[in-house]
């Protein structure tokens, strides 16, 4: 297997190379789990973005914990398209948040 095979993850690579031994198998295992945390987090955090600007900010966050595990996959398009969807989600927050200021009303 080698890591320009289409679909090949760095992770995967280093269970293969151990013979699948726990140590590597618990790793794959909490790597997995982060993902689906760091995932859902950002998820719900967009569905309630309308809610408060503090969610928006959040969503950011999300994107970021969900970038820092494509890198860690070594799905690094995932962690660079999560990167410019925090920075998109940051923008917004600036202008939601000036915005929600000067009019002094909720955002929904």
């Amino acid at each position: 297997m080698s890591l320009l095979e289409p679909g090949t993850a760095r992770l995967q690579l280093v269970v293969d190379e151990h013979d699948g031994s726990s140590q590597c198998v618990r790793m794959t295992r909490v790597l997995t789990a982060y993902g689906v945390a760091a995932i859902s987090f950002m998820m719900l955090m967009y569905a309630l973005e309308y809610r408060n600007t503090r969610y928006i900010l959040a969503f950011a966050l999300g994107c970021l914990l969900s970038s820092v595990y494509g890198f860690l996959v070594g799905a690094w398009p995932f962690g660079v398209v999560e990167i410019i969807w925090a920075g998109i989600a940051l923008q917004r927050y600036r202008v939601v948040a000036s915005t929600a200021a000067t009019e002094d009303r909720p955002l929904a």
